[in-house]
């Protein structure tokens, strides 16, 4: 976890690439509009996934514009630096969105080096760092996941956990 109280973790569980973009495009739009950066780190290209889905909604054309600049391309993490610098751009008073998508092992690996990062620099940014899971691949209880994140991402916006899973309780300390 972060030790900055700046950086809140959410998660989201998605059932295919489509699903993921469908539910990722309000909460964009709705960033874009307020002003905050978004970052977006993904194993795999979801460009062209997004263009199809973006060709099928009513909004008006800027709207289309300003979520096709968001990055729907790959990211290697081995290529980190590039990251790294990205977001300390970022990280200048500015509210951040860190979108990552991928395997579970990928998204993991991505956190690690966030959390190098966060740990070796000072800043006053409000930073979300939104964990995408594709839920028909994650093979260990869904509890450890929600444990490590304070809200849960899905397509009617951003939540408690404990609205979108019934009698979830979060155990203190965790």
């Amino acid at each position: 976890m972060y030790s900055n109280e700046n950086i809140k973790k959410v998660c989201s569980f998605c059932v295919s690439d489509l699903h993921l973009i469908t539910m990722l495009l309000p909460y964009l739009n709705k960033k874009i509009k307020a002003k905050e950066k978004v970052v977006t780190i993904f194993e795999k290209d979801l460009e062209e996934q997004t263009n199809l889905v973006l060709s099928r909604l009513t909004l008006n054309e800027e709207e289309k514009l300003n979520l096709l600049k968001t990055n729907w391309n790959r990211k290697i993490i081995y290529n980190f630096e590039i990251i790294e610098e990205e977001i300390i751009k970022m990280c200048n008073n500015n509210k951040v969105n860190i979108i990552i998508n991928g395997s579970k092992e990928y998204i993991e690996a991505v956190n690690h080096k966030l959390n190098e990062i966060f740990n070796n620099l000072k800043f006053k940014s409000e930073i979300k760092i939104i964990n995408c899971y594709d839920i028909t691949k994650l093979d260990e209880d869904i509890k450890d996941i929600l444990k490590s994140h304070d809200t849960i991402l899905n397509t009617s916006g951003e939540k408690e956990i404990s609205e979108v899973f019934e009698g979830y309780e979060k155990q203190k300390g965790a």
